[in-house]
């Protein structure tokens, strides 16, 4: 790293000098708020079932499983998305023509309540 100016209008020629420079800049950008003056936390309602009422066909699944970039890691649910792709193919080669779903409809608990 080339030297840096301080604020005395002198050049820094020390990597200690630099870090402290550096440091302080650091430090400079960022707002430093009194504590003692914080605005009031307020109560916000909770929603009691925000994911009641969502629709999905077997098509718009099955082609947001075909879109999967398979050679990304795993997301935060750890399957991968090769196996979540090739899964969807899976269940639409060999899904039932009939009334049964490849994707079966569930009951979710309300919210709150423990999964069993």
């Amino acid at each position: 790293m080339g030297d840096l100016k301080k604020d005395t209008g002198e050049f820094t020629s020390r990597d200690e000098e630099k870090a402290e420079i550096l440091s302080d800049q650091y430090y400079k950008t960022f707002t430093q708020e009194d504590p003692s003056n914080m605005p009031p936390a307020t109560d916000r309602e909770l929603m009691t079932h925000p994911l009641t009422n969502i629709e999905l066909t077997e098509e718009e699944v099955l082609k947001k499983l075909s879109s999967l970039r398979v050679y990304k890691s795993p997301g935060r649910d750890g399957l991968h998305p090769r196996l979540l792709r090739e899964m969807g193919m899976y269940y639409a080669n060999h899904s039932q023509p009939s009334s049964t779903s490849a994707f079966p409809a569930r009951n979710y608990p309300a919210s709150g309540e423990k999964l069993s």
